[in-house]
């Protein structure tokens, strides 16, 4: 059988064949290298290196605080603390006891004996009840021959008196309106409704309601009350 002659195309693709896979070989060894065991071979030592210093200095910070707090805590054991002296002085110590005494004891006497008596003004020289209301017109009882009181005049200072307040009470009441339609007239005085009979504060008596005017009445006393006017009027005499 006659042989066949080799293809030479077939015998330099398998002389090409193992020398690439060499090559290919020494390729992913060196990228092994860099990705891996070369890199961290050579940055081992400066990491050691690193964590050294920082141990160092953490040491050195320390050791410097510590240095401090003891220089500290000897100077302020040397330091010295000079002890001061004081003298307390009591004047009472030099004062005669029987001289004080002595001294004071008539005047603290005499002070103990003014104060147990009662100071009073006397009676000629009083000129007025204080406790009397006083008005704007001062008034005086009339004396007797025999040098007491009048009582006709007391009683008529009394009635003025006594005139004068229920003037007042009476001006410190308001009429705010009439009702004068009905058979039986209405009145609102100080936020009050009456007629004619009823009895305002225990004091006054209604005596009228006509037109714009109310009458009270009290002790035989007549006052006026007048709408849009804020004080009473006794019966009898005009506003001024």
């Amino acid at each position: 059988m006659p042989l066949q002659a080799a293809d030479p195309n077939l015998e330099q693709q398998a002389a090409e064949q193992p020398a690439q896979s060499a090559h290919d070989v020494e390729t992913s060894n060196f990228l092994r290298e860099l990705a891996g065991g070369a890199d961290i071979g050579a940055y081992q030592p400066a990491r050691k290196a690193s964590k050294l210093g920082g141990y160092l200095l953490l040491a050195l910070v320390v050791g410097s605080a510590a240095g401090v707090l003891f220089l500290m805590r000897t100077i302020g054991m040397r330091a010295h603390v000079a002890p001061i002296e004081f003298t307390l002085d009591y004047p009472l110590e030099r004062i005669d006891a029987g001289a004080l005494i002595s001294g004071d004891h008539d005047r603290l006497l005499a002070d103990l004996n003014v104060s147990n008596k009662v100071v009073q003004v006397p009676l000629e020289n009083v000129q007025m009840n204080p406790f009397a209301w006083r008005s704007g017109e001062p008034e005086e009882a009339a004396q007797s021959p025999a040098g007491g009181i009048d009582p006709d005049a007391a009683r008529k200072v009394q009635a003025e008196a006594r005139r004068r307040e229920l003037e007042n009470a009476a001006g410190n009441l308001t009429l705010h309106s009439i009702m004068g339609g009905g058979r039986v007239p209405l009145a609102q005085i100080s936020g009050k409704v009456v007629r004619i009979g009823d009895v305002i504060d225990d004091t006054f008596t209604v005596r009228a309601i006509s037109g714009r005017t109310v009458e009270l009445e009290c002790e035989g006393h007549v006052f006026t009350l007048s709408l849009g006017e804020s004080d009473a009027i006794p019966a009898g005499r005009g506003r001024q």
